[in-house]
């Protein structure tokens, strides 16, 4: 599929769970992965997966985007963020935004 999307010249973004699914994508080519800390069938968070996704996406080299809510705004690495809930629930949006934007400045040399 990775390799179907670059030949229309798409870059897809792929969810991993864990750190089996990181280097199955790794090895497909991926370069930009959305660490979820969720169990897939379950859908319970599982403590301290998200920081140990993120860290082993940075150390692969590739762009690491992460859903507000499933690891604290200052984990080092992600590159970007999806902001959702938070932001539509926060009583100042543009004080909201600058928090998550200068978190990820203070961590990662691609924003």
């Amino acid at each position: 599929m990775l390799r179907s999307a670059a030949e229309v010249g798409l870059e897809p973004v792929v969810e991993i769970h864990t750190l089996a699914e990181l280097e199955r994508a790794l090895d497909a080519g991926a370069a930009i992965v959305v660490p979820e800390p969720r169990d897939p069938q379950k859908h319970a968070v599982i403590e301290g997966r998200a920081a140990e996704l993120v860290a082993r996406s940075v150390a692969a080299g590739v762009l690491v985007i992460v859903a507000e809510g499933d690891a604290p705004p200052d984990t080092p690495g992600v590159d970007a963020w999806l902001l959702g809930r938070g932001l539509m629930q926060a009583a100042e949006r543009e004080t909201y935004v600058q928090q998550v934007r200068g978190s990820a400045k203070r961590h990662s040399s691609t924003v």
